[in-house]
């Protein structure tokens, strides 16, 4: 039997506005590695995005997607580990980002 090789895949994806203004995109794509599997797989993915103010106008709107490969009779665990994955990872980027505004803010 051949194995299949289906990596997931995480997109981290960033816009900064003042007022209305985009002023940068960013967008960062990276493999994840998953198990090999035996046959075709079906895809599940789970986005989420959150918009940060920095204060003075300015925001950041960050999102994260996972997509990652599972066996049909495994979407709903495969949902579930994709929507902690995200949720991890967007907390781990509103902290960053809000560490950032305060540290600008102290410069003033």
């Amino acid at each position: 039997m051949n194995e299949v090789r289906d990596p997931g895949t995480i997109t981290v994806t960033q816009t900064y506005k003042k007022g209305r203004v985009v002023t940068r995109e960013e967008q960062e794509s990276s493999p994840i590695e998953v198990t090999q599997f035996h046959t075709d797989t079906a895809r599940v993915s789970f986005t989420q995005q959150v918009t940060v103010n920095m204060g003075d106008f300015e925001s950041v709107k960050t999102g994260v997607t996972c997509t990652l490969p599972a066996y049909v009779e495994e979407i709903d665990a495969a949902f579930e580990a994709a929507e902690e994955f995200v949720r991890a990872k967007l907390d781990d980027k509103i902290v960053e980002l809000q560490q950032y505004r305060d540290s600008k803010r102290k410069k003033k």
